[in-house]
């Protein structure tokens, strides 16, 4: 049974008079307690993939055209900002890729684990909709000289803002559990440390504790280890998995690396251009990838052995996507294109029960 679907959906951000088509007719869904990734080089449209599913499009210049995201039967996209508070953050939670930058460096870590438990627990005891805490997410707005943050400095907000030091002394003893979970040595000391004060792959851990904090049956992580080193990168995979298997949450993995899609998930989709052009197994993909593009992914991996060939790059630049075209989107880089690959798109074909691609070669 899936946890999630994702059918037709098709994005665009509106820059001037153009539109650029960041995700064209996706299809994806994930299963309870599965961890797929969707992995892809920059600009594929990767992100922006997670962000609609969590309901964090800019709006403009994002615009979803098309499709629909169903979670537990609901269309994420016929929510409201209220409605989707019952989703968000509880549960469908993010991790994002630099964790300095998602903290609050005036806090510290017991203050704002503390306060991401209080959220949850006051959308359990009462309504999403009860004057206890402003409930619409910051409108950005311009006056004079200084941003006004919407409901953000209402007084409820102020008020919630005040009582934070407060969040780490109520819920210390879950503070310390959700940071024994992840792994985090001496947690009762960590909880009044500042991030700053923590390193890269603490840090990350740290964002992970908030994220579970909530029990999501869902928790995406947007590259998760980008900027750690090589240890720390794999020390947090390894949680990633384990956490998931504990929890019995699911994971939609957002990387540029196959080598760390291969490490942990389940299933991997190939994106490239705002499309999804193969799916399958880990072991599938790796002894016998089918479309070009993904071999060409593959051949850039090193194999670490002496003597090794060297590494050929993947020849021609990433399509513009202002305008869709009636064509595969790799054909202008592929060495093994034909006619009617300029002339229409591929349909996306299922090879065998886990192994879909959408290439001509195998029509």
């Amino acid at each position: 049974m899936s946890l999630i679907e994702i059918s037709n959906l098709s994005i665009i951000y509106k820059l001037g008079l153009q539109n650029i088509h960041a995700v064209q007719s996706l299809n994806l869904n994930i299963k309870k307690n599965e961890l797929v990734a969707v992995v892809g080089e920059s600009g594929c449209g990767k992100s922006t993939l997670a962000l609609s599913i969590i309901g964090l499009l800019t709006t403009p210049p994002a615009q979803i055209t098309n499709g629909k995201i169903i979670y537990k039967e609901t269309n994420l996209l016929n929510l409201d900002n209220n409605q989707f508070l019952n989703f968000r953050g509880t549960e469908i939670a993010m991790i994002f890729q630099q964790p300095m930058t998602s903290l609050n460096p005036s806090y510290k870590i017991g203050e704002q684990i503390g306060e991401a438990i209080d959220i949850k627990e006051q959308r359990s005891d009462s309504s999403i909709l009860s004057n206890k805490y402003e409930t619409n997410q910051p409108d950005f707005k311009y006056s004079k000289n200084k941003f006004l943050f919407g409901n953000l400095l209402s007084l409820s907000n102020l008020k919630r803002v005040s009582n934070r030091k407060s969040f780490s002394e109520l819920y210390k003893k879950e503070i310390v559990e959700i940071l024994k979970l992840v792994r985090i040595p001496d947690p009762s000391e960590i909880v009044n440390r500042y991030p700053h004060e923590l390193s890269g792959g603490m840090m990350q851990r740290v964002m992970i504790a908030m994220a579970l904090s909530q029990k999501p049956s869902l928790l995406i992580a947007d590259e998760p280890t980008t900027s750690l080193d090589v240890t720390t990168q794999a020390q947090i995979l390894r949680l990633m998995k384990d956490l998931m298997n504990e929890i019995g949450t699911s994971i939609l993995l957002i990387t540029h690396d196959l080598s760390i899609a291969a490490e942990i998930a389940d299933r991997i989709n190939v994106m490239y251009g705002g499309q999804l052009i193969e799916e399958s197994t880990i072991y599938d993909l790796f002894s016998k990838p089918l479309h070009p593009y993904t071999q060409s992914l593959l051949n850039c991996i090193p194999s670490g052995f002496k003597g090794e060939k060297i590494m050929k790059g993947i020849p021609g630049s990433v399509p513009l996507l202002h305008k869709i075209k009636n064509e595969c989107q790799f054909a202008g880089r592929c060495s093994k294109v034909m006619p009617k690959c300029s002339e229409s798109k591929p349909d996306y074909l299922s090879i065998s029960k886990n192994h879909k691609v959408g290439c001509f070669l195998y029509e």
